[in-house]
């Protein structure tokens, strides 16, 4: 029981790392947009205020974001680690309003918030959901704790922590129904490899409802021509008598 229950494990991580691997080029690329997007908006309201290591932590972001898609498009990241650039490039994206707390003295977890919510989107693995919020919510409510009031640091602990559990439940539902249309499709494809035919005179029913000879049916089907034959069985069977009379 514990082995087929390993089996399983083992079998629905591994549809799942396909999954996304299949929406990887999409995730990733996203991802790049927006933090070269956020990137711009601080050139945008560049102050003296800001630091130079900000514009290095942008620059980081987004080389490292759209060198990840790139690696994406043309197909050079294994299913294994699918999740682990995915989970890297919302981390990327969280560092920033983890950096910029100490700067604007303000509580913003809206920002977190959409990295907590991203990530139950984009990711297909309710680990790394894990692992990318609570990196994400530590970091942002360590800073918090260091740099504004304990009234502020409560409200942001509790709305992301309310976020987290939402994030939670998000990934969770997803997951159940990537695997839940992967065993559909399986099904499907079961049935699609039965073959209905008559007990009687062998006719096999096609797609559209049709009973046809098994030749006809192997030639609808894009199948070789069917040329007739007799094999030794049925030539002793049925024309044994007379080639004993010859």
């Amino acid at each position: 029981m514990a082995q087929s229950a390993l089996r399983m494990a083992n079998h629905n991580r591994t549809v799942l790392e396909q999954q996304q691997l299949g929406q990887l080029p999409l995730i990733t690329m996203s991802l790049a947009v927006v933090t070269a997007l956020s990137a711009m908006r601080d050139l945008i309201i560049w102050s003296e205020v800001e630091s130079n290591w900000m514009l290095e932590l942008n620059s980081i972001a987004v080389a490292t974001n759209v060198l990840i898609a790139i690696l994406a498009q043309i197909d050079r990241i294994p299913a294994r680690l699918a999740n682990i650039v995915t989970a890297l490039s919302l981390l990327l994206i969280a560092s920033k309003p983890i950096a910029t707390l100490p700067i604007d003295l303000a509580p913003a977890p809206l920002y977190i918030a959409t990295v907590l919510l991203g990530a139950a989107i984009a990711l297909h693995s309710l680990k790394w959901v894990i692992v990318v919020n609570c990196i994400a919510t530590v970091g942002y409510v360590t800073t918090a704790a260091i740099f504004l009031t304990p009234l502020q640091t409560a409200v942001t602990a509790s709305v992301l922590f309310a976020t987290l559990l939402i994030s939670f439940f998000i990934v969770n539902r997803r997951i159940e129904d990537v695997l839940y249309k992967y065993r559909l499709t399986e099904r499907i494809k079961e049935l699609e490899a039965i073959l209905p035919m008559c007990s009687s005179c062998k006719k096999t029913r096609n797609d559209a409802g049709e009973w046809l000879s098994i030749e006809s049916y192997i030639e609808q089907q894009g199948g070789p021509q069917v040329s007739h034959s007799v094999c030794p069985e049925c030539k002793n069977s049925i024309y044994g008598d007379l080639l004993k009379g010859r």
